[in-house]
């Protein structure tokens, strides 16, 4: 997410896409890609401005959901902790 907007989705080889962003939702807007690799993801932004807040939500294999610190700097690497879908759905629809 960029500024509280679903800014990419990847949602890997298989499953649905679960959450519903609406009008939180860049739909391609914001020019971000989701590459996956042996050693996790890595997110490439287009053109970020200075004071973008960036948040990263993944979903492991076995289903638990892991959110990102929030950072607002446009490269680092993102340190995160398991959260929950509906604290994934809350925020989004909350625009945090």
């Amino acid at each position: 997410m960029i500024n509280s907007k679903l800014a990419a989705y990847d949602k890997g080889l298989s499953g649905p896409r679960d959450l519903n962003f609406g009008p939180n939702d860049w739909n391609g807007a914001k020019q971000v890609t989701v590459e996956r690799g042996q050693c996790g993801i890595q997110i490439r932004y287009g053109v970020l401005a200075q004071g973008d807040k960036i948040v990263v939500f993944s979903k492991d294999p076995a289903g638990t959901w892991w959110i990102s610190n929030d950072t607002i700097v446009p490269e680092g690497e993102l340190a995160m902790r398991s959260t929950s879908v509906a604290n994934v759905r809350a925020r989004v629809e909350s625009g945090q």
